[in-house]
């Protein structure tokens, strides 16, 4: 299942999945977390044409993983989900990538897909 959205601007990182419970957020290399950083804090040209920006919102997105399955809870005392290899599990909730935790089993390599407003 993925939710339909439609974003004013998107983002494909290439993070780490770890073996402890990792906000989303702090997969996010340097330069990476910099970029999203900008993205929230600057916002973006809207149209190439007018100089106008526009702060930006996390407000969809997906992480998957094609090494092994792993895991996504809401907090670190609450219950996890483990997510098949090669699923790609939604985020659909506004600033999700400061509330989501994952982990996996050992390190893995995935992907995180972030859209913004």
């Amino acid at each position: 299942m993925y939710e339909k959205t439609i974003a004013n601007e998107h983002r494909i990182y290439g993070v780490v999945i770890p073996a402890t419970p990792t906000l989303i957020i702090d997969l996010l290399s340097d330069e990476d977390l910099a970029d999203y950083n900008n993205l929230i804090n600057n916002g973006v040209v809207l149209n190439p044409t007018d100089s106008s920006t526009r702060l930006r919102l996390p407000i969809d997105g997906y992480l998957k993983s094609d090494v092994d399955q792993w895991f996504v809870a809401s907090s670190l005392a609450g219950e996890t989900e483990l997510v098949p290899q090669f699923e790609r599990f939604t985020f659909p909730v506004s600033y999700w990538p400061t509330k989501a935790y994952v982990y996996a089993n050992a390190p893995i390599a995935g992907v995180l897909r972030i859209f913004f407003s």
